[in-house]
């Protein structure tokens, strides 16, 4: 993916290499919130104009980045928290039964 993305062929993404992947991968996201995760991988800037790039370690962290979605993440919490609710009211339940002698293992 890397490289088929480095057009100019110097083993390093710029920004508009990175936008074109980011649309060709069919990923939705504005201009402003690539450029916060492109600037948050450029680890070696260093604020050197000339060093606006990734290179491939910097890519491999930008991609994870994108990847990553909080809304996803809050939906399977929700789900683990009720399923563990779910199975504490289960458990209890025949706890119960068997305290009473409805339920025989």
């Amino acid at each position: 993916m890397f490289n088929s993305a480095d057009v100019d062929n110097n083993k390093s993404l710029n920004f508009i290499e990175t936008m074109k992947l980011i649309r060709e991968l069919n990923i939705q996201m504005s201009d402003s919130q690539a450029k916060k995760l492109f600037d948050e991988a450029n680890t070696r800037k260093a604020g050197k104009r000339e060093l606006e790039v990734l290179d491939e370690d910097e890519f491999i962290a930008f991609y994870f980045k994108l990847l990553h979605r909080p809304e996803i993440d809050k939906l399977f919490s929700r789900f683990f928290q009720f399923t563990f609710k779910l199975s504490f009211i289960v458990n209890s339940t025949i706890q119960v039964l068997i305290e009473v002698n409805l339920y025989d293992l």
